[in-house]
């Protein structure tokens, strides 16, 4: 969403689309290459559909561990993505 307003009047705008398309592959490839993926499930290693799953992820304190981590380095992506696109 944040690239998408970053290039505001996109729909009107074929290159604008592609270039908010090309930061969102950008962030998505970057942020799987620093973590592995971008599927919760498989970054905090467990479900938490199920009560074992919210068990799990309390207990492991994933919530400090994992999900902290991801959004402040999902922040600095999004920053670094933004930066580079006001250069070109």
């Amino acid at each position: 969403m944040i690239f998408g307003v970053v290039n505001a009047n996109s729909k009107d705008n074929p290159e604008r689309v592609e270039k908010t398309y090309g930061m969102v592959q950008s962030f998505h490839n970057r942020f799987t290459q620093q973590k592995g993926t971008t599927v919760c499930k498989a970054l905090i290693n467990c479900d938490l559909n199920t009560e074992k799953g919210q068990s799990y992820f309390k207990t492991n304190k994933l919530k400090k561990e994992v999900c902290e981590g991801c959004i402040r380095d999902s922040v600095k992506l999004i920053n670094e993505i933004i930066r580079e696109s006001h250069r070109e």
